[in-house]
């Protein structure tokens, strides 16, 4: 079993924070939080509240789960995450295996 990884938890909200463009002080201000504090959850000093992990999560579009991977045994997302260019490429097969199906039900139905 896993154990909390404070750090971990602080560098990964760091990053996508960074990934937003956005300095600490105008997260803070997004989460009603006080810069200090918002400082030491990034540095893994203090640990938020489920409430205001949930707000983190929710302020920077990603799961809570993405959040704590380090600390979960079974996280619900994959670690590696896909690039637009692979985003792109699945998300046109599901366009045309949908046309497929919407083909396949349309001749079952003229049977």
């Amino acid at each position: 079993m896993k154990t909390f990884d404070e750090e971990a938890l602080g560098a990964r909200i760091r990053r996508k924070r960074q990934e937003f463009g956005l300095l600490q002080k105008e997260m803070a201000d997004s989460l009603g939080l006080s810069l200090s504090f918002y400082g030491h959850i990034e540095r893994g000093a203090r640990v938020p509240s489920v409430p205001t992990l949930v707000m983190i999560a929710n302020r920077l579009g990603v799961g809570v789960d993405t959040l704590l991977r380090d600390s979960l045994d079974h996280p619900c997302l994959p670690q590696t995450q896909w690039t637009d260019r692979q985003m792109g490429i699945f998300r046109q097969f599901l366009e045309t295996q949908g046309e497929e199906m919407d083909n396949w039900f349309k001749r079952e139905d003229e049977e």
